[in-house]
């Protein structure tokens, strides 16, 4: 819950509901519950609402804004590549290179994480494939970052498993870490 106070907080009724979003923004990333509004909590708001809305975009645009990139994980007694784990990364051309932890956060603030894991399994399994049909499949298993409004979702576990049936991979290719946060 976002609280306002007249005429404190605004004095149109514009200015006092774009302060109680605010304010409840601020209370549902902080765990839930209520907060009371003060102008500090609008710093900085206007750029990050721009840049939830350009992360938006890059995912639905499919616009190659996005990448995974795969870190390999190595037996460090044989030297031997036994998997990979898949980082996503975001090139923005207003932003230029932004680092996962604005990113992701923003996206988990913006409950994005859904459509965006969804994103990540499909390119995963595009490039399981295509190291497959280039005749240098992954050895062991490929490591996916799963966000918990991801767990969440009710029909989470029906969808990763279908786009990985989609790609004609098993679920065993996968494994599943749960983010940082």
């Amino acid at each position: 819950v976002g609280i306002v106070l007249y005429p404190e907080d605004g004095r149109t009724p514009e200015d006092l509901l774009q302060h109680a979003d605010v304010a409840m923004y601020r209370a549902k990333t902080s765990g839930g519950g209520y907060r009371f509004y003060r102008p500090e909590m609008s710093d900085g708001l206007a750029e990050r609402m721009a840049m939830a809305r350009d992360l938006k975009s890059a995912l639905r645009q499919r616009s190659g804004e996005l990448a995974l990139h795969y870190q390999p994980l190595i037996n460090l007694a044989s030297g031997r590549l036994v998997g990979a784990e898949a980082l996503m990364r975001w090139r923005s051309p207003e932003y230029g290179e932004v680092s996962p932890a604005v990113f992701i956060a923003l996206a988990e603030e913006r409950s994005m994480m859904t459509e965006l894991g969804a994103w990540v399994l499909e390119e995963a399994c595009r490039q399981l494939n295509t190291w497959q049909a280039q005749g240098q499949p992954l050895p062991g298993r490929l490591a996916v970052n799963i966000a918990t409004q991801q767990i969440e979702s009710a029909d989470f576990p029906e969808q990763a498993v279908a786009i990985g049936r989609r790609a004609g991979l098993s679920p065993e290719a996968f494994d599943r870490e749960l983010t940082e946060s």
